[in-house]
């Protein structure tokens, strides 16, 4: 009935994410393939009834890249805008109408809280530089595979491309998230800004 658990498809009808065959369409995309180079074993990529990725990987670099490359997948979009709104960046896609909720957003901060915490990471050298490698290659290798017809819908609306993604994205992110979480959205503040991005 419904809100009963629904298990696992079959092992026949699984999706197998490979070195070269990587993931098979879920939308009208066409199939995708990762680099060869990218993967250094083979991972699989089980979606279960529910739309959900489950990903088994033989390691945490080859399982971070499949988890950015399905990531990408799903919100390339999220993936190259929220960034932009966190560094104040956002007329350099939407052109000079945007220009006034930049200098909102360059206010905030976000931007330098996140050049910090990338400078952070790197002088450290461990784990968190090792994740920012690695998912960064995914997300890349996604647009590297995407066929520009296929862009989602929301880039061919505003009329823009998303850039290459970088380890400085993934800390812009981070800072939006708690900048959101942060200030309620009824401040003045906030109500200019809805009212320049429309």
């Amino acid at each position: 009935g419904p809100g009963a658990s629904q298990a696992l498809p079959a092992e026949s009808s699984r999706e197998q994410v490979r070195l070269i065959l990587l993931i098979t369409q879920l939308h009208d995309g066409p199939l995708h393939r990762l680099d060869a180079g990218l993967l250094k074993q083979p991972v699989e990529v089980v979606i279960d009834t529910r739309g959900v990725p489950h990903i088994y990987a033989q390691s945490d670099a080859d399982g971070v890249r499949a988890l950015a490359y399905l990531t990408a997948r799903d919100r390339l979009f999220q993936l190259d805008f929220v960034p932009r709104v966190a560094a104040g960046n956002l007329s350099a896609a939407l052109g000079a109408s945007a220009l006034d909720s930049d200098r909102y957003l360059r206010g905030t901060g976000m931007h330098l809280g996140a050049r910090r915490t990338l400078e952070r990471i790197y002088a450290e050298d461990g784990i968190e530089k090792d994740l920012l490698t690695w998912y960064t290659q995914g997300v890349n290798a996604y647009q590297d595979a995407l066929d520009p017809k296929h862009l989602p819908v929301e880039f061919k609306l505003m009329g823009y491309t998303p850039k290459r993604f970088e380890p400085i994205d993934v800390a812009l992110t981070l800072q939006y998230m708690a900048f959101d979480l942060s200030y309620d959205d009824d401040e003045p503040g906030f109500n200019d800004l809805r009212a320049a991005l429309g």
